[in-house]
């Protein structure tokens, strides 16, 4: 916790079980037994506290007093009067004062910590920046070693994996949506140095088969028109290392059958050779998710699919993690901070917006977000005001497959069909299932039902 409760109390027995019971349930707390020595506190350390716990009646300056007087060195502190003098005159003068509500000391304590707990969760959401260190959790450090930020249960999976395959040959196939870091992936279960990975995106060939050959298998001098000088092709040069092929569901059926034949025969020829090179890589592809229905619709070769399905490993959409956002936003505000020298902080509140988006680019879109808000917003806070009306746009909900009489429909008609595998005759059945027989007919008849089920 970023910031600290104030406990004033001229009572020393009502001020220490106050500060135990807040301790016990995790809350940092310092204490005052004066509304003089609570303001010297605020004074000393103006954003230092979030919250003020107040008795009202105390000698000396009261509650309203002491509220007035804190409010006008931070009025971003949230005051709450906590007394047994629970007139309606001594709350209006604290409400005119600034404080926020009022507890009586005779509440038990769940009202207590309910109504401290809320105001503690508004204040954080209104006032308190995320950060790096206190969005990271036990997880962290495992999935920093894919070069990712974040705190998921999904992504740490994904860690273990990459941990167990990297001492592993065998081919691997990521998936994932574009933006979900399945280039960082590869490289983490790459464990050679870096001039042993060759990372090609299969995407920039374009259908384009003759000119993926050229790059992958290479070709001799003279092979075709501007082929001045041999050229060494990535799969001869990766001996040893990994290649790593993004995007290898836009490979077209020619390039895919050449691709299929290097993993069987681990061999290649360069073009215009007439000798087979014998070549030894770790081969990593990633891919949209859909490539596996492609391989089962014949539109991707499935004996390819197949050969690099190996081992695989699922990225999940960052719509899917949202608790890897806030982590994510206060890293890349600190990236910026170090680069431009400025500081900038997005507010709790303004999380909550940006977890409940569904980022269709993922982690680069929010990248993007992020670093342009720190250049547009004037000042250090980043709040909801600052984001673009898409992120306030009520979601449409999904459509739902079925009408509610159709699902309805599909019950009452499993059963039925339960009931009558009973074999019962068609009266016990009717009676069973509480409806008159003509009912159970006249709906054996709708849903073509076989009454000898």
């Amino acid at each position: 916790m970023k910031y600290r409760l104030l406990v004033v109390d001229d009572d020393p027995l009502s001020r220490a079980s106050s500060e135990a019971l807040l301790r016990s349930r995790g809350y940092t707390v310092d204490a005052a037994s004066s509304g003089e020595e609570a303001v010297k506190k605020i004074e000393e350390s103006p954003g230092l506290y979030g919250l003020v716990l107040l008795d009202y009646e105390m000698p000396g300056r009261n509650g309203a007093g002491t509220a007035e007087a804190i409010l006008s060195i931070n009025p971003n502190l949230y005051i709450l009067i906590h007394t047994g003098a629970g007139s309606k005159d001594a709350i209006k003068r604290a409400w005119r004062a600034g404080a926020v509500g009022f507890i009586d000391k005779l509440d038990g304590t769940d009202s207590f910590l309910s109504v401290v707990g809320s105001w503690c969760r508004k204040y954080e959401e209104t006032y308190l920046p995320i950060s790096l260190a206190s969005s990271l959790n036990e997880r962290s450090e495992a999935i920093a070693s894919l070069g990712m930020v974040g705190c998921s249960g999904a992504l740490a999976e994904v860690a273990a994996k990459v941990s167990k395959y990297s001492r592993k040959l065998e081919n691997v196939l990521i998936l994932g949506e574009t933006g979900t870091g399945k280039e960082r992936v590869a490289r983490a279960l790459h464990r050679g140095d870096a001039q042993t990975f060759f990372a090609v995106n299969c995407a920039s060939y374009s259908g384009n088969s003759d000119l993926m050959e050229s790059d992958l298998f290479g070709y001799e001098k003279g092979a075709f028109t501007g082929a001045n000088k041999t050229h060494t092709g990535v799969f001869a040069s990766a001996q040893g290392g990994t290649v790593f092929l993004d995007e290898i569901h836009t490979l077209d059926r020619k390039a895919q059958q050449k691709l299929l034949r290097v993993i069987q025969e681990k061999t290649v020829r360069p073009i215009g050779s007439v000798k087979e090179i014998s070549v030894s890589f770790r081969l990593i592809a990633a891919a949209k998710p859909e490539i596996e229905a492609m391989a089962a619709t014949d539109r991707f070769l499935p004996d390819l699919f197949e050969r690099l399905n190996v081992l695989r490993l699922n990225l999940s959409p960052l719509r899917e993690r949202p608790e890897d956002i806030q982590p994510l936003v206060a890293f890349f505000c600190r990236n910026y901070e170090q680069e431009s020298g400025e500081r900038k902080y997005f507010l709790y509140r303004t999380l909550q917006y940006l977890e409940s988006y569904s980022w269709p680019r993922n982690v680069r879109e929010l990248e993007n977000m992020v670093r342009r808000l720190c250049i547009d917003t004037e000042g250090e806070k980043i709040g909801p005001e600052h984001l673009d009306a898409i992120f306030f746009e009520k979601r449409p909900e999904k459509a739902s497959s079925a009408s509610l009489q159709e699902k309805c429909d599909t019950v009452m008609r499993k059963e039925i069909e339960r009931v009558l595998l009973l074999g019962k005759s068609q009266r016990e059945s009717a009676r069973s299932l509480g409806m008159p027989e003509s009912t159970l007919r006249s709906i054996i008849k709708k849903f073509g039902i076989r009454a000898s089920l």
